[in-house]
């Protein structure tokens, strides 16, 4: 077994974080969740570009932006409204850049559709997080 000092800072990180949810999941207490999450946010931001950039995914600036926006804390839902408004698109575009993220597996559809559909982040970085710990490095 690896010392904690051998460790990326990544992989303590995730080990960090596991820990916290560890506590969390046993002490119902909003302190430990608001850690976990806040401490989770960098990782999950992290390992997600990391990702894109591993499978060559490319990105226009109306994308980058809002999924920058997703990670610095999104206020509501992403609905196509307010993809429109933060980018400036027509409403054909943000649909069309937001179709191209559910493609790639970035963004998924939340349950509810019709005038209420909305977006969230696909956890796709989860298991990269856990194979970064498991290989000890970034």
């Amino acid at each position: 077994m690896l010392s904690q000092l051998s460790y990326t800072p990544t992989a303590r990180l995730v080990l960090m974080v596991k820990h916290l949810q560890l506590f969390a999941n046993s002490e119902n207490s909003l302190l430990t969740l608001y850690c976990v999450r806040t401490v989770s946010k960098p990782l999950s931001s992290d390992l997600f570009w990391k990702n894109l950039k591993q499978r060559k995914v490319s990105l226009n600036d109306r994308q980058t932006k809002v999924l920058n926006k997703l990670f610095s804390g999104f206020e509501g839902k992403l609905t196509r409204d307010k993809w429109m408004k933060l980018t400036k698109a027509s409403s054909r575009t943000a649909l069309r850049d937001i179709e191209e993220l559910i493609d790639i597996g970035v963004i998924e559809q939340e349950d509810a559709g019709g005038r209420s559909t909305s977006y969230r982040l696909k956890r796709i970085v989860e298991g990269e997080a856990e194979k970064q710990l498991e290989a000890g490095g970034e």
